[in-house]
């Protein structure tokens, strides 16, 4: 059979990349097999791979190459997961190259190696047998990842993790799919052999790996530090490139390891540095796999690991072929790499076995794994619709607070008509995105209707909505028809005193589909108005919640977002039932962007987020929010939308921001000496907080 692997770039570095070749070059003895690059970046691949094996590239993006320049490079991808870590480089050309090879190719079984190219056979690939492989733990993705992903997972018909511990996450996470969810390891393929018997071992430790603070590469620093006076001849080389690179050169030399800890960058082949190791290590505080520990253990090398979440554990038998040690612990990992070195017959007997028991990952054995898999798989038709194929669900409010949802049906095909009486009822689930086990099902009536109360079901944050069609396995997500939310009356009517529970549905941008978003907050400032008054900012609202109204005046404390701490703070007062009246002086923003401009900041629009001090100078500090009086689209606060304001401060504070903003002088004459004007802009956060933009003129 033909076997295509689709993969982001094969001409690049990387765990993917190399794991990928050595099981298509597995494979390649029995099947014809295909690598298909969604990116060419470079003339030759830094990994070879076997010459029984096509690769083919979908996008030539070398310097000078056709697709570099592509007018649909500069659109986005409508097809790529939004919260994909690649997905920024993506776009509509991608889309076009991939549909157009899912289309024309003759290859029986497709299988992805990340969540956005799961995502393009989920789409594209329907008819064949297609697998979703998955080389980073599920736990390590963002939780509006894991949501997204859900329909376009449960399009494969295999899903494969690299551990066990990561198919069991899934499975627990995915009850629906659990029967579909595998592990097969990553496979490393056996050094050559050495010519003229090889190079003798020296006494070195060598890690590997990206330089980026996960690997926790100063740990392992700080750990040989601790055992390198006693043991004069030994020494540590870490091969990888990454962001951490100067901190970790900072740190070698402030530990006086200058010349015994050394940073090797990277390599494309690690065979000749294992042959020199006597001690593989590895200090991560998490891993999915652990593709080097395999390797050195190939190599016949003992390896010493953090036992972190995933990976490790599954691959070193402590005590065995190798030490596990607690994450973060490098008095540990000290210790276990001064009981090797101190103990060359453990070493031996350790390498020994880590050499024997490290061929059940030859590549030979997880083919033979992948052929049973692909031998009981089917091709199905499922597929994840386009946008303008997704069920319509119209949503909104009313003004008690109930969430009503209904199914659009009777619409003509393909545009997301569904009908509620058709064999098999449909089901929309409401799934918490920071845990998909936090689930609220809710069934419709003959018409198509579910309403249901904000109650303690809905956990705080967002829930994303999708419709499980009758006798269907696949959930469908929704994109919204109408958004409908009827506003309480100004003021909000209801018990001041109780605690607020709110839902409310929302349109994603960039995916165009429907959410919930949910707030449970005991004690809010709900700001209700905003108006400008000559030079100052002015909220109204009221403290909704239960418990008193906090003794003193409340405060407005205005923060720089990324502001590193810098705020001001601003007045207020009580003015009746728990309403709250506060005054914002503008001039404080003037004052803070040009604090900014003088350490260096490029002037333009900042952000400042409001929070509320109640209770005296050593009160509580909380963010107050509007959101009960709100359509949820909307993000501009009732009243004033925006003004300007003339904020005056001292002429060195405005000749900063002139030059900040790239000015010589100060903006136009006649507006007084160190005048500044200032767009102020107040408005309503995705999350219904209360921000201010700010822009100098």
């Amino acid at each position: 059979m033909k076997i295509a692997f689709l993969i982001h770039n094969v001409y690049g570095i990387g765990g993917t990349n190399r794991t990928t070749l050595n099981l298509a070059a597995a494979l390649a003895d029995r099947h014809q097999v295909e690598i298909v690059s969604v990116f060419r970046s470079h003339d030759k691949a830094v990994f070879t791979p076997d010459p029984r094996v096509r690769v083919t590239a979908l996008l030539d993006v070398r310097p000078g190459g056709p697709d570099r320049e592509h007018p649909l490079r500069a659109e986005a991808s409508r097809c790529f997961p939004r919260h994909e870590a690649r997905f920024r480089q993506y776009s509509a050309l991608t889309d076009r190259r991939v549909r157009e090879y899912c289309a024309a190719t003759d290859a029986d079984v497709l299988v992805g190696t990340r969540p956005g190219l799961i995502a393009y056979l989920a789409r594209f690939g329907a008819g064949r047998i297609r697998i979703g492989q998955e080389h980073l733990a599920r736990d390590h993705h963002k939780g509006a990842l894991r949501a997204e992903m859900y329909p376009y997972l449960a399009a494969m018909d295999a899903f494969v993790a690299v551990s066990a511990a990561d198919a069991e996450a899934y499975r627990a996470a995915l009850p629906r799919l659990a029967p579909r969810i595998h592990h097969i390891a990553n496979g490393v393929p056996a050094p050559p052999p050495p010519p003229d018997g090889g190079v003798p071992r020296e006494n070195l430790i060598v890690a590997a790996g990206r330089l980026a603070s996960g690997k926790d590469y100063g740990l392992l620093i700080d750990a040989f530090a601790r055992l390198a006076p006693h043991h004069p001849r030994w020494r540590l080389e870490i091969f990888g490139e990454g962001p951490e690179r100067e901190h970790l050169e900072r740190r070698i030399a402030r530990r006086r390891m200058a010349g015994r800890a050394v940073l090797r960058g990277p390599v494309p082949d690690l065979a000749p540095e294992w042959a020199r190791a006597s001690i593989a290590a590895s200090a991560s505080r998490r891993e999915s796999f652990g593709m080097t520990l395999v390797e050195a253990m190939r190599s016949g090398v003992p390896a010493v690991s953090t036992d972190c979440d995933y990976g490790p554990r599954e691959i070193i038998r402590d005590g065995k072929d190798g030490l596990l040690v607690p994450v973060g612990d490098a008095a540990a990992m000290a210790a276990a790499l001064r009981s090797l070195i101190e103990n060359p017959e453990r070493r031996a007997l350790m390498a020994a076995a880590a050499l024997a028991e490290s061929a059940r990952f030859d590549p030979a054995n997880l083919a033979a794994e992948y052929e049973e898999l692909i031998g009981g798989l089917a091709p199905s038709t499922r597929r994840v619709p386009e946008h303008e194929e997704l069920p319509v669900v119209d949503a909104g409010t009313e003004p008690d607070g109930t969430v009503v949802l209904r199914l659009r049906h009777g619409a003509p095909p393909g545009a997301g008509g569904i009908d509620p009486a058709a064999e098999g009822a449909p089901l929309l689930v409401c799934s918490a995105r920071q845990d998909r086990t936090l689930r609220v099902p809710l069934v419709p009536d003959a018409d198509g209707t579910v309403r249901t109360a904000p109650d303690e079901a809905f956990a705080p944050g967002l829930w994303d909505v999708h419709l499980h069609p009758g006798g269907g396995d696949m959930p469908l997500p929704v994109r919204p028809g109408r958004l409908e939310s009827a506003p309480p009356p100004h003021g909000w009517v209801g018990d001041l005193r109780r605690p607020v529970r709110l839902v409310r549905p929302g349109l994603e941008g960039g995916s165009g589909r429907l959410y919930l978003r949910s707030w449970n907050f005991p004690l809010s400032p709900e700001v209700e108005e905003v108006r400008a008054e000559g030079r100052k900012l002015v909220l109204l609202g009221r403290l909704v919640g239960p418990g008193p109204v906090p003794d003193g005046a409340p405060v407005p404390v205005l923060r720089l977002r990324g502001g590193r701490g810098r705020e001001f703070t601003g007045s207020g007062s009580w003015t009746g039932e728990r309403a709250f009246r506060l005054v914002v002086p503008c001039r404080g923003f003037a004052a803070g962007l040009a604090a900014d401009a003088a350490k260096g900041g490029k002037g333009g629009a900042r952000v400042w987020d409001l929070h509320l001090r109640l209770g005296g100078s050593d009160g509580e500090t909380i963010r107050p929010r509007s959101v009960l009086a709100h359509a949820p689209e909307g993000r501009a606060l009732p009243g004033v939308a925006g003004f300007e304001a003339r904020a005056r401060q001292r002429i060195d504070v405005k000749r900063r921001l002139a030059v900040a903003l790239g000015r010589r002088r100060p903006a136009a004459k006649g507006r007084g000496a160190g005048a500044v004007v200032l767009r102020v802009e107040p408005y309503r956060t995705e999350a219904g907080d209360v921000a201010v933009t700010v822009r100098p003129r």
